[in-house]
């Protein structure tokens, strides 16, 4: 059966379409930018929410989406809910090469913000949508993508201890998925991350599951990578924090660390990381000093006074030192 959203304007600028044996589908909400269905599994009666996106080109029409995506979250945030397709806009800087608009990338987070939407992580290139030039007036944007809701997160991914009946539950969750939708995960090219797991149990997972065990994300690799297609002025800002700075690292040197990380480097960095702490802090607004006073000293008591403290102050010789450069000004 198919659904589109001809009915607003005449033209279907989306359109669904299911199998009436495995699925039964419901109209909730229909627009120019979006069509959100009710559908429920007939095998096993789960009942969730898929919204198709085809965002507007333009940024004052998009709002109308994020509105509708609002609404939509006060009547269908509590259930599972899906959103994918084609938003027309950018999250980050790192997502498109040629001219950024932060206005619109800061309206559509905001809009996910509001939601409680996630972006789940995808594979393959990076890049959505391109000009098809070369050279300078090449434009290359990621405009695609899928979100979900953290009710759908809890309702198809199982987060449990590592033990095979655990597994045992993701494995069935993934047939299921294939006997609705047709579609038969590729397990060789997914990755399995551990935390803590002995190397006995996770050879056991591993070859149980067909799953490779992973690195680091690829999106974080991707962000890296991504950083020699930004505009020149943003580099160039960038580079002149890395000198100004006492200690940093710079892209090149996060990418070449990236693959030899595991989950386990993470939660071992962790109480790492927060040993030893200096805490310099500057508030401004609207606030009083006692309360700005009391603010600094509930997080010194967290840190540094609880029974269970988790950090010790820096040694002196361990503060940072302040660097000021004054590189010259150059006219043209």
């Amino acid at each position: 059966m198919v659904l589109d959203n001809s009915g607003v304007n005449g033209i279907a600028r989306i359109v669904l379409g299911w199998d009436p044996c495995l699925l039964a589908v419901s109209l909730v909400y229909c627009s120019d930018q979006l069509l959100c269905v009710q559908v429920t599994c007939l095998a096993s009666q789960q009942v969730f929410y898929v919204s198709s996106v085809y965002g507007s080109n333009l940024m004052v029409d998009r709002r109308l989406l994020w509105a509708a995506m609002r609404s939509l979250h006060l009547t269908i945030g509590a259930f599972s809910w899906i959103q994918l397709g084609d938003f027309n806009v950018v999250l980050r800087s790192s997502e498109r090469i040629g001219e950024f608009d932060l206005p619109a990338a800061s309206e559509f987070r905001q809009c996910l913000l509001d939601t409680n939407m996630e972006e789940m992580i995808t594979r393959g290139f990076w890049f959505t949508w391109t000009n098809c030039r070369g050279g300078g007036g090449a434009n290359m944007s990621r405009i695609d993508r899928v979100l979900v809701n953290n009710s759908w997160l809890d309702d198809l991914f199982v987060l449990s201890s590592a033990h095979e009946g655990s597994l045992q539950v993701v494995l069935n969750t993934l047939g299921e998925f294939h006997s609705f939708s047709g579609l038969q995960p590729n397990m060789t090219r997914s990755a399995v991350f551990f935390s803590g797991v002995s190397s006995a149990l996770k050879q056991s997972l591993v070859a149980r599951s067909s799953i490779p065990e992973g690195t680091l994300p690829e999106m974080v690799a991707k962000d890296y990578q991504n950083f020699k297609f930004q505009q020149p002025y943003q580099q160039a800002m960038y580079y002149c924090s890395l000198i100004l700075e006492d200690q940093t690292w710079p892209w090149n040197d996060g990418l070449e660390a990236l693959p030899h990380l595991q989950a386990d480097s993470l939660s071992q960095f962790f109480p790492l990381m927060l040993s030893r702490t200096f805490l310099e802090c500057y508030i401004a607004g609207n606030v009083e000093p006692n309360e700005a006073e009391s603010m600094i000293h509930y997080i010194e008591d967290v840190l540094f006074k609880s029974p269970q403290r988790i950090s010790q102050a820096l040694f002196p010789s361990q503060h940072l030192t302040n660097r000021v450069i004054f590189i010259g000004i150059i006219f043209l």
